[in-house]
C-alpha cells in the first residue's frame, strides 16, 4: 500500500483497513479470525520474515487501542503520529496479526453440535435405531472438530 505524506492518521487508517479487507476478500465474512494487533516491522531484504520493532511484548490495552483506532479512524482526524513514524524510518512496514475470535468460534462449534443433534434425532425417528443414530451424530461432531485441526 502506498500513502501520501500529506495524509493525516485518520486517512492512513482508513486506507489500511481498505487494503487489509481487500487482501482478505470473501474470507473476511467466513473467517474465524480477526485483527489482534498492528505492529511496526522492519522490511529489509536481509530478513526472510519481517522483524518486529520495539518491545517484544505489548500490553493487551495497547492492542485494544490500536484495534479501536482501526475501527474508528475518525478519532485521529488531524493527527499525524502514525504518518510521522512511517516517514521517519524508510525501512519500516506495518504487520497485521490475527487471532481466533471467540464468538465466531463458539457459534461454529455450537452450530456443528446442533446440526449433528438434529441429524441424530431425524435418523432415530426414521429408523427407530437410537444407538446408531447417536453414533452417526458423534461422527459428525468428530469430523467437524477435525476440520479445525491442522494435520
Amino acid at each position: 500500500m502506498c500513502f501520501d505524506a500529506q495524509w493525516d492518521d485518520a486517512r492512513l487508517l482508513k486506507e489500511m483497513r481498505k487494503t487489509y479487507d481487500k487482501l482478505r476478500s470473501w474470507r473476511k465474512w467466513c473467517s474465524l479470525k480477526s485483527v489482534r494487533s498492528i505492529t511496526l516491522v522492519s522490511c529489509r531484504d536481509t530478513f526472510i520474515f519481517p522483524q518486529r520493532i520495539g518491545p517484544t511484548k505489548v500490553s493487551a490495552r495497547q492492542h485494544m487501542r490500536l484495534r479501536f483506532l482501526l475501527d474508528h479512524p475518525e478519532q485521529l482526524r488531524g493527527r499525524r503520529d502514525f504518518i510521522t513514524a512511517l516517514l521517519e524510518r524508510p525501512g519500516v512496514g506495518i504487520e497485521f496479526v490475527e487471532r481466533w475470535q471467540a464468538k465466531r468460534l463458539t457459534v461454529a462449534v455450537v452450530g456443528l453440535v446442533f446440526i449433528s443433534l438434529i441429524a441424530s434425532l431425524l435418523y432415530a425417528w426414521i429408523t427407530k435405531d437410537v444407538s446408531t443414530a447417536f453414533t452417526i451424530g458423534f461422527i459428525l461432531v468428530l469430523v467437524g472438530i477435525l476440520g479445525f485441526v491442522d494435520l
